[in-house]
């Protein structure tokens, strides 16, 4: 009966965990968003809808829905080219793990917010100029 009772109890922690989960909100600390949606995800967080301010361009980092079912994850891309025509508009992108997908239909494509996309690439420079001079 102990062991019953354990699993019972675990049961219970679990399903409220993921009650807790599932109601929490949106946005995600620091330290999670790298990580989690490395592996995709299905509610991409940090990312800004396309305006003219925010322009579909190359180099631009964004989440990229992959392949092309509705259900598919997204993943952190950039994208390496656009294209647009009196109809629409699509893109290139190349996802963080190197593969890459052509004309992407703009709808399947989200820019990530200038702040959510911290590439410390930037930081680093900054930093080994002051470490030299």
């Amino acid at each position: 009966h102990r062991e019953q009772k354990a699993l019972l109890a675990a049961e219970k922690e679990l399903q409220a965990a993921r009650v807790e989960v599932a109601r929490a909100p949106a946005g995600r600390s620091e330290g999670e968003s790298n990580e989690d949606d490395s592996q995709g995800t299905a509610n991409p967080q940090g990312t800004v809808l396309w305006s003219p301010q925010v322009r579909c361009e190359v180099g631009r980092r964004c989440f990229a829905q992959y392949g092309e079912d509705p259900d598919e994850l997204w993943f952190r891309a950039t994208i390496t080219e656009v294209h647009r025509n009196d109809i629409g508009q699509w893109c290139d992108v190349r996802y963080d793990d190197g593969d890459e997908e052509q004309h992407k239909p703009i709808k399947r494509v989200r820019a990530l917010e200038e702040s959510s996309d911290e590439d410390e690439d930037d930081d680093d420079e900054g930093e080994d100029e002051d470490k030299e001079g």
